[in-house]
């Protein structure tokens, strides 16, 4: 490797801090020790970006390494670029942990809805119990019929919250809690973050008759590392294409499939492509019809059948080596109740004749790819959670995606916008910690971390709707994520980094 002791630790801080970044004293060894002089400005403006994108004002260690794989550095120093892409000589590893194919339409039932909510509490409640602090947690019973004073810990279900109260419930009864008057700050920010439905555990101290909450426990996931591939292996996260839509970016999306092929981009992006073994769709492949008033106004194609003919013909241009897999979304021909089962296979029929490597999921899905645990769900209940919780905004995706790894649920609110199947067993509780959660429907890229998660919003393949415009949203077109397997980091690209 040619030596790269010119590169210096001050030279290298200041960049970062022209940038109004940090860099840890990890990071910048790895920059230095492995970064030569003719690669040393790409990576270190790679990783800027990603920290940018995820709001950090520190560069760390997956920062440096997502942006040494971005630039593939090992491509640079050998001089050569792969001919044959590399993902092609990978066996693929496909294995299906939660797939909603065979749910049924709930009976709307007020038995129905008894059984799912209280499916709902036991799920979340074996969770919380899991928790040392927690796992003798006391029923809402016994501490409203219990002694005058009081510190308890219990589980229970948010039924209504106003004026800083909490009405609560479990089991064995309900409760009125109330705020304390004078909060932490600390306190107060795990209160705003509570909505009805969610199933917490709390610290409450009883006086006089009163519950007052000391303190708030979400189920949230456990901070372990995630998994990662034992082969460098890529997977594209890609989500909203709306294919049959006025401003569905068909020239854009064919481009990104000639990125894929190999066909199309410079000499190090073709190289990430050469390592694209999968390829995930977070649904609204179709923009469908008369999913909203006049949208035959806004169609170029006006049938169901052509819009995903259409998709088909495109999506199976991706290289063979490559595996598809596929979720639907609310634009899509399936139930809008979540979990929503697979687009049916007679619509992507030409899709899966031509290539055979396609596999339909329901939404949410949870898909193991070289063991590695993705979450895939559209992202519907992202709209309820940026109406319920001030501080997550629906420019933010990834800020309330994390908040549904906090409450271990896709879709917390019920009754909101989001449509839930309540009906049975509550398969919306995220029962295993996913390494990478996926989503879109917001059409609004977002990149983040949490507790080994990489949370990853994909953004949108449609430029921005007349609707979306008047709410003042502005869409992120021709985005997608990508996960470096091996690294077990995820980045965001935009089809001009690449192409």
């Amino acid at each position: 490797m040619p030596s790269n002791s010119d590169i210096g630790t001050a030279e290298t801080v200041n960049r970062f801090v022209n940038e109004g970044l940090l860099i840890t004293k990890d990071a910048l060894e790895l920059l230095r020790r492995s970064a030569t002089r003719e690669i040393y400005e790409k990576v270190v403006s790679n990783a800027v970006r990603m920290a940018k994108e995820e709001r950090a004002s520190t560069v760390e260690v997956k920062h440096i390494s997502a942006a040494f794989a971005l630039s593939k550095v090992e491509a640079a120093e050998t001089g050569r670029i792969r001919t044959v892409p590399f993902a092609k000589d990978v066996e693929p590893q496909v294995e299906l942990l939660y797939n909603p194919s065979d749910i049924i339409p709930a009976s709307d039932s007020v038995e129905s809805r008894v059984r799912y909510f209280r499916s709902r509490f036991e799920r979340l409640e074996r969770i919380l119990r899991s928790r040392p602090d927690f796992s003798s947690a006391t029923p809402v019973k016994e501490i409203t019929g219990g002694d005058s004073r009081g510190l308890y810990k219990t589980i229970v279900m948010v039924t209504k919250k106003e004026n800083r109260r909490l009405v609560a419930e479990d089991l064995s009864g309900s409760a009125t809690l109330v705020f304390p008057k004078r909060a932490s700050p600390d306190l107060e920010e795990k209160l705003s973050y509570l909505t009805v439905d969610m199933v917490v555990g709390l610290e409450v101290r009883k006086f006089q008759g009163v519950l007052v909450i000391n303190d708030v426990l979400l189920p949230d996931v456990p901070d372990t590392p995630a998994v990662k591939a034992r082969v460098p292996i890529v997977s594209v996260l890609i989500s909203d294409l709306h294919v049959g839509s006025n401003f569905f970016l068909e020239k854009e999306l064919a481009s990104f499939i000639e990125w894929l092929s190999g066909t199309k981009g410079t000499a190090s992006s073709r190289e990430i492509a050469g390592s694209v073994k999968y390829v995930i769709v977070a649904g609204d492949v179709a923009d469908g019809v008369f999913v909203y008033p006049r949208q035959e106004s806004e169609l170029k194609i006006v049938s169901l059948e052509e819009q995903y003919g259409k998709a088909a013909e495109m999506l199976s241009k991706v290289p063979d080596h490559v595996h598809i897999i596929i979720g639907p979304g609310n634009h899509d021909i399936v139930r809008d109740a979540a979990p929503q089962p697979p687009i049916p296979d007679e619509l992507l029929e030409e899709l899966a004749s031509e290539r055979g490597n396609v596999t339909l999921v329901g939404s949410p899905a949870q898909v193991s790819l070289h063991r590695v645990k993705f979450l895939v769900y559209h992202g519907q209940s992202l709209e309820d959670v940026a109406a319920s919780i001030p501080s997550v905004e629906y420019s933010r995706p990834h800020d309330g995606m994390r908040l549904l790894l906090r409450a271990r649920h896709v879709a917390p609110v019920y009754g909101g916008n989001t449509q839930i199947c309540a009906e049975g067993e509550d398969d919306l509780v995220i029962s295993n910690k996913p390494d990478v959660f996926h989503a879109g429907h917001v059409h609004v890229a977002g990149i983040s971390s949490y507790r080994g998660t990489q949370i990853v919003n994909s953004g949108t393949w449609q430029d921005t709707t007349p609707y979306q415009a008047n709410l003042g949203i502005r869409a992120t077109p021709a985005t997608f994520g990508v996960h470096f397997m091996k690294e077990g980091k995820s980045t965001l690209l935009a089809l001009t980094d690449v192409v």
